[in-house]
């Protein structure tokens, strides 16, 4: 292995810890300061944006921004694993909604309405699920891919593949700070597997579409979904019960992810000259 190529290696990995470890300091600040507070998770997620915006424009790679609006769409196009997933889940809210004795009965609207918790409380999941969309694309489909594509490229199969998976594994890696704070380390475990397979996925439509703009919508979008899925809207599940609630069959739809990214990276879809866009020095 050349020099260059390891050490935009070593840049991915430490990118990923350095976030890693600030995020867990700012949490930390911010819990002890103010116990309890619910907004802590949007303070820090701003925090922690603003310094990942620190961290691209002192590492130049403010070219990951350069493509604002051309296959914003198209992206979500691609994306059909996630848009699939992402209305299961909706349908799963939805019919949540059931009378429990005849399932084929829908509650009536004032019936659905007292069995939410209070929109105040729903209103700061979806705005931190917004900031965390756009925090860990920065880092995961950002600056991380950034490097693994200086070290890889995406104009040969191998090169987009090795490209997908470093940024996917550290994706999946940031996910272990879920340890702290749960007593149920298995189901931590089971998640960081299944992200680094999505944040795979996610890497391969990337290198075909460029756009993170998307990719920050998205994901907050499945995030948002994940969370009223689990019965977070209806008082089931907490952040963190949802969180622990992953389980072995998560892992099933991470093999889909991981064989639709594959899919996505294919040949015939990966031109040579689409990496003539991408200079020796940008970021994707």
């Amino acid at each position: 292995m050349d020099k260059n190529k390891r050490n935009n290696i070593i840049k991915a990995i430490a990118a990923g810890a350095v976030y890693a470890v600030f995020f867990k300091l700012t949490s930390m600040i911010f819990s002890r300061a103010f116990p309890g507070s619910p907004y802590n998770g949007i303070t820090v997620r701003v925090i922690c944006t603003a310094f990942l915006l620190i961290l691209v424009f002192a590492l130049h790679r403010k070219d990951i921004f350069k493509n604002k609006t051309k296959g914003f769409l198209s992206t979500f196009a691609v994306a059909g694993i996630e848009i699939g997933v992402i209305a299961l889940g909706l349908l799963q809210f939805v019919f949540s909604f059931t009378d429990p004795n005849d399932v084929s009965k829908f509650m009536s609207a004032d019936e659905i309405k007292g069995s939410l918790v209070p929109a105040a409380r729903i209103a700061v999941m979806i705005t931190e699920m917004l900031l965390v969309g756009i925090s860990e694309e920065l880092i995961a489909r950002g600056l991380v891919l950034s490097f693994a594509h200086e070290a890889f490229g995406s104009d040969t199969k191998k090169g987009a593949y090795l490209t997908a998976a470093l940024s996917g594994m550290v994706f999946g890696c940031l996910h272990l700070l879920n340890l702290f704070g749960t007593s149920d380390k298995g189901a931590v475990l089971f998640q960081v597997l299944a992200t680094a397979c999505v944040g795979f996925y996610w890497g391969a439509v990337f290198l075909r579409k460029r756009n993170i703009f998307a990719l920050m919508l998205l994901h907050a979008v499945s995030d948002i979904t994940a969370f009223l899925s689990k019965g977070f809207a209806t008082g089931q599940a907490d952040t963190r019960s949802a969180i622990d609630s992953t389980n072995a069959y998560v892992l099933i739809l991470a093999a889909v992810y991981v064989a639709a990214g594959i899919y996505l990276l294919r040949d015939e879809k990966m031109h040579c000259s689409d990496s003539k866009a991408v200079t020796a020095n940008a970021a994707v």
